[in-house]
């Protein structure tokens, strides 16, 4: 869920950042930029390799931004039925940036699981976890949400699937089967929430 207005970006920063102290860019170019800024859009899912460091930006907006997050891992293959791969398609845009390449995939189910996961985040509001350096940061259900088969069975199968073609077809890495995900939680930032810059080392 994203509200009108200046509600934050996505972005990654460049590994190569530690290695390159000693330049300094007087123009700009693609050799000088640490930090690269990805605009978000609702309903869209955003994959990229779990050693690049990324966070979100300030939301300036009166309202929350709500996302889904979630780690992989290689495991073995559990088939999809037909009918769903053949209804999802391949919509998968690559951007290359820095030294890697984000995709980025619209979710073809958009308002089914929207309404799902609004309701959850209003059900758990007791039991988020807020982060005392961004208070208006607050994580929901980390490291379960996506495991409920009935409300989010269909959305894992399908981010499961991004993430395997993104992993093999993409970036070229060796998947035994396929992709499993591991833990998964939803983020809300209120007005003045951010994600700090981080990344995952428990994922592919």
């Amino acid at each position: 869920k994203l509200p009108e207005g200046d509600c934050g970006n996505f972005y990654v920063v460049s590994p190569l950042q530690q290695y390159m102290m000693c330049q300094h860019f007087i123009k700009d170019s693609i050799y000088g930029d640490y930090f690269y800024d990805v605009p978000i859009k609702e309903n869209h899912l955003y994959l990229f390799p779990s050693w690049l460091e990324h966070g979100s930006r300030v939301n300036k907006t009166d309202g929350d931004r709500i996302t889904v997050s979630f780690n992989t891992s290689g495991v073995a293959k559990e088939m999809l039925p037909p009918e769903f791969v053949k209804q999802v398609g391949w919509l998968m845009e690559v951007v290359y940036i820095l030294p890697t390449a984000v995709a980025i995939i619209p979710y073809p189910f958009h308002n089914d699981i929207k309404d799902i996961i609004l309701s959850e985040v209003k059900e758990q509001e007791e039991n988020a976890i807020k982060f005392t350096a961004n208070e208006e940061l607050k994580h929901i259900q980390h490291y379960s949400v996506l495991a409920n088969d009935e409300r989010y069975g269909k959305f894992r199968n399908w981010c499961e699937l991004q993430a395997e073609t993104y992993a093999k077809e993409v970036q070229g890495q060796y998947i035994p089967e396929t992709v499993q995900v591991t833990d998964s939680w939803f983020n809300v930032s209120n007005t003045g929430g951010f994600q700090h810059q981080h990344h995952h080392s428990n994922s592919l």
